[in-house]
């Protein structure tokens, strides 16, 4: 669901939600989407470019976008197309994958840390001092 939070005029802060395919140039894509208005800021001679978008919206308007996620694992920019947004930093990536990866983060984990091995020479007292220090 995206939702405009904004106050502004659609006009003048619209805003949008357009995924990409995967390497697609979104600096390119979102300059040549400026003349674009009365499509909603998507260039027709790009659209097969173009994965799931929603409308502009105005303040207080939402709009509900279903797609189905590409098959090929990897990572798709979206951006909001309206004129500056994506140059204001209105961009994010959608990461794929497939079933037979790793979870997100699983092989990034550190392996838990072992308890330390007691050495064999060391008495309990030498390896736990008595809670009220050595002058006790």
């Amino acid at each position: 669901l995206l939702k405009n939070v904004g106050s502004l005029p659609k006009e003048t802060m619209g805003h949008n939600f357009v995924l990409l395919a995967m390497g697609t140039d979104t600096t390119a894509f979102a300059s040549a989407a400026i003349p674009h208005e009365e499509n909603a800021f998507i260039p027709p001679d790009r659209a097969d470019e173009v994965i799931a978008a929603s409308g502009v919206l105005g303040p207080g308007e939402e709009e509900e976008i279903t797609f189905t996620a590409p098959e090929r694992a990897g990572d798709y920019d979206y951006i909001c197309s309206f004129p500056g947004h994506t140059a204001a930093g209105m961009v994010g990536v959608m990461t794929v994958r497939t079933e037979d990866e790793d979870t997100p983060g699983e092989a990034d984990e550190e392996p838990p840390e072992e308890e330390p091995e007691e050495r064999p020479d060391e008495t309990e007292e030498e390896a736990d001092p008595p809670a009220d220090g050595p002058d006790a």
